[in-house]
């Protein structure tokens, strides 16, 4: 006899109601051995009326009823599993009772006239359940109406999952005490008519709960639990205040997020136990806008991560204030919270609203993140910022009040030492009124920083010399000493910093120009600036022997690297830089990479990879000297640099140039190029692999001379991965290839005078399909001929939207129509536009009268500007 049966993909074809088929749900009920069962019925209609489970005992078994389909609660393997989610009244009680009487994992979606799951479902309280999930219910008002329940419920469940369904509470009536005692994990979710998840008569310790998750139910409001208050004969609600009493008791919380409750109050009850969260380490607070202090001293000490985003109203996280001296007992308690994360608080005035010093200390804080708290002005007590022995990451963004990173410490005198130990990420960005550090003398450090990223603002403070990282007391020293000590403060503070990325507005250029020339960078190996300007680059790396990386955006350099005897002698004695990776992005103003002499600048000799991109007065990349000492090279990106005609340009004294390691060269929106290299002379590509050629669309020949590609097999079109590649036997064949098509077959705005080679065929027959994108031509200062559009140009434009001529003196006949064969005839142009300006010469706009060989239905706008001899007889052409 059949003892196991799984089919859970298997009915989609099965009878449904009275239908014939050769196979019925009905047969499964003549399986008395079958101990496992797994089924999948997407159509209720499909179950036969009498019940299908009742003769069998099944051991094991996952039966799904419905056609959405759920997955099991988080990672639940429990074996006797049951999902009801059908649209028509169903007597679940009896027809699936023999499977709720033992189910282990019970989903509940849309059963109609389903009011509560015990007992409407189970009268036994569902004894063996361990999880439940209960979704889309829109009649569900209870999980149990327990008022004529008298009987134990859920005494094994662990998870309970509620979400978009009408649930006025989870529990009506009093609760026997073993019900819900195994329960770990609660969730709720979008249950916008539920006022209170249970009231006092559940029993207010739940041993195991380790999580509660509650979002966006609006009408939960201000508790978790329900109080009541006796008044007279009537039980009413209290308004509402707080969301844990003082008399909730939770030891083994673990986890804890509510999202969505606009018009909660508190969280914690001011007297509340600090046993009745004592296991609590995750707290995640989002949009609850109306909590002002959040976290009480009571349940601060074994809390490990906290989360707070979007919290209109907060204005203090730890709340310290009602802490008595007494309930310290002397001893200062040692916080367990790790990662701190603050986003979006836009009335926080106080991380800590009393500096915890003889109270609490924060040793084990590793992560902290403050964005957008736009009432803070400092983050840290003083007292919290000295004892972070563990932080690594800590970053303030977009705080618009922030003056200092630590407040005043009351009643010191002379200056404190922070240490940050273990930082090795230092994010500031976008705080317009950072004056300093700390508000009083002070020194930092942070002997492992490898990272800082730091973005200032028009403020007038300097970056290290007002003390940013620690360097007040050089303020009263003048000249070179005060250069010296900086040096040795700097390499001293910040001894391992490999990456530092500055956004330079004017208070940080004025701290470089004075300061930076004689700082030592010994660790430095990454580079990145942005808004730099009115300094000399080369001022501000000349020391950073370890460089190795160098990005450069947005700002006002016209050269990167100079062309100095000493920068040239410094280098060569082995003491110079020696970048590897250079990028640089919208500098406007650049017209040179690196300057020349009569010798390469070594600075660029062990570069390997260049990425130049959106330099719009560049006319050319690197010179010839430049491009034969770039052996190591092996990665060459240009994009949209609209000016630039030629990569190398210079003199040439050698024969041949060899870009050895060159592996990758891509040239992507380039208007402009022209071609690789103007220079009579032959490029070598040993390793040449990948060429990327897009949108440049004057580049007609890659050299003068053949270039040598020995790997090189391919070109692609665009610098998209599906790009289109194309190969004619060699680099400078595949590149006119690419210009011809580009210009006959793929342009959509021409304009003549940017393509003088045009002349020689404008007027000839043409190659089929030519032009047959073209949306827009431009005729403009051209004397090619008198005539504008031949015949043959014209039966080709079929896609011609408009036509502007202009500023021609030797024009007169905008279309010329001779040689139209008959079979070429009834030609029919879709322009919309047709413009004639400053055309002294110009007679007619037709050569012959165009009807029956040409016409413009589409036609809407004519404009004539300056054309004195033009027959306006040739006008009315256009109305008829």
């Amino acid at each position: 006899m059949l003892e196991v049966l799984l089919m859970d993909d298997s009915f989609s074809k099965w009878a449904v109601g009275d239908q014939q088929s050769t196979a019925s749900l009905a047969e499964i009920k003549d399986l008395r051995k079958l101990n496992t069962l797994a089924i999948n019925v997407p159509d209720q209609s499909m179950l036969p009326k009498e019940q299908l489970f009742e003769s069998l005992h099944l051991q094991r078994y996952e039966v799904f009823i419905g056609d959405e389909y759920w997955g099991r609660f988080g990672e639940s393997k429990t074996s006797r599993f049951l999902k009801l989610d059908v649209h028509t009244g169903i007597d679940t009680k009896h027809y699936f009772k023999s499977l709720l009487d033992h189910i282990e994992d019970l989903l509940v979606g849309r059963l109609a006239g389903l009011k509560n799951v015990v007992p409407d479902m189970n009268e036994k309280g569902l004894i063996e359940l361990k999880h439940l999930v209960v979704r889309r219910n829109r009649e569900l008002q209870f999980i149990a109406d327990l008022v004529e329940h008298k009987d134990m419920i859920f005494p094994k469940l662990e998870s309970l999952d509620v979400r978009y369904s009408n649930l006025v509470r989870l529990c009506n009536g009093s609760i026997t005490e073993r019900s819900f005692s195994k329960l770990k994990v609660v969730k709720v979710c979008l249950c916008d008519k539920m006022k209170s998840l249970f009231s006092l008569s559940l029993p207010t310790c739940l041993p195991h709960l380790n999580e509660i998750q509650v979002y966006d139910c609006d009408n939960i409001m201000e508790r978790l639990l329900q109080k009541k208050t006796q008044v007279g004969d009537d039980n009413i609600l209290d308004p509402p205040v707080v969301l844990f009493s003082h008399k909730v008791f939770i030891p083994n919380l673990e986890t804890l997020n509510i999202s969505g409750p606009s018009k909660l109050n508190k969280l914690w009850d001011q007297q509340l136990d600090g046993a009745s969260f004592r296991n609590l380490k995750t707290l995640n607070l989002i949009n609850c806008d109306g909590i002002s202090n959040l976290l009480l001293f009571n349940v601060l000490e074994n809390l490990e991560e906290l989360e707070v985003i979007s919290c209109k109203s907060l204005e203090v996280i730890f709340d310290l204030e009602g802490t008595r001296k007494e309930e310290t007992h002397d001893v200062v308690k040692s916080s367990h919270l790790r990662k701190l994360t603050l986003k979006r608080l836009p009335k926080l005035k106080h991380v800590w609203n009393k500096d915890p010093k003889k109270i609490l200390g924060f040793q084990f804080l590793s992560t902290i993140e403050a964005t957008k708290c736009d009432s803070l002005k400092y983050l840290f007590p003083a007292s919290v910022a000295k004892a972070l022995p563990r932080l690594h990451f800590l970053s303030i963004t977009d705080c618009g009040e922030l003056e200092s990173i630590v407040g005043r410490e009351e009643g010191a005198d002379g200056p404190i030492n922070f240490v940050f130990a273990r930082v090795t990420e230092l994010d500031l960005q976008r705080l317009p009124k950072l004056v300093s550090f700390y508000p009083g003398t002070y020194s930092t450090k942070w002997p492992l920083l490898p990272k800082f990223y730091y973005k200032s603002f028009n403020r007038s403070w300097n970056f290290f010399g007002s003390g940013l990282l620690g360097f007040e007391e050089f303020h009263c020293q003048k000249g070179h000493e005060v250069s010296i000590q900086l040096s040795l403060a700097v390499q001293k503070s910040i001894p391992m910093l490999r990456e530092l990325k500055l956004d330079c507005y004017k208070n940080m250029m004025a701290w470089i120009q004075r300061y930076s020339p004689d700082i030592c960078w010994n660790e430095l190996k990454i580079l990145k600036l942005k808004f730099f300007h009115d300094v000399p680059l080369w001022k501000f790396i000349q020391s950073m022997y370890a460089l190795e990386t160098l990005h450069v955006k947005c700002g006002s350099l016209e050269e990167i690297f100079p062309y100095e005897r000493e920068v040239i002698d410094i280098t060569q004695r082995g003491r110079g830089i020696y970048i590897k990776t250079l990028t640089i992005d919208r500098l406007s103003k650049l017209k040179h990479i690196c300057g020349e002499g009569n010798e390469p600048n070594p600075i660029l000799k062990r570069l390997e990879e260049l990425y130049i991109s959106k330099c719009s007065s560049l006319s050319n990349l690197i010179s010839s000297f430049t491009a034969k000492s770039l052996s190591r090279l092996t990665t060459m990106e240009i994009k949209e640099c609209k000016m630039i005609k030629e990569i190398v340009a210079g003199k040439v004294t050698d024969d041949e140039i060899t870009f050895r390691e060159l592996k990758t060269l891509t040239r992507h929106n380039l208007p402009r190029l022209e071609s690789f290299c103007s220079l009579n002379c032959v490029f070598n590509f040993p390793a040449l692999e990948n060429v990327v050629i897009g949108e440049c669309p004057k580049l007609k020949l890659f050299s003068k001379q053949a270039a040598i590609t020995t790997n090189l097999r391919s070109v692609k079109e665009s610098i998209w991965s599906d790009a289109k590649s194309h190969w004619e036997d060699d680099l400078n064949s595949t590149v006119q290839k690419l210009y011809t098509d580009k210009l006959y077959y793929e342009l959509e705005d021409l304009n003549l005078s940017e393509y003088p080679e045009l002349k020689q065929i404008w007027h000839t027959q043409l190659p089929n399909g030519a032009f047959c994108k073209l949306k827009t031509v431009t005729l403009s200062k051209c004397e090619w001929s008198s005539k504008v559009l031949h015949w043959n140009v014209l039966k080709c434009l079929v896609g011609l939207k408009e036509l502007k001529v202009e500023s021609c003196k030797s024009v007169e006949v905008v279309f010329d129509l001779e040689g139209a064969k008959d079979e070429e005839r009834d030609c029919v142009l879709a322009m919309s536009t047709l413009t004639l300006t400053s055309l002294p010469n110009l007679k007619h706009i037709w050569s012959k009268d165009p009807q029956g060989i040409l016409d413009f239905p589409e036609l809407t706008k004519l404009k004539l500007v300056d054309v004195p001899k033009l027959d306006h007889s040739s006008v009315e052409k256009f109305k008829q």
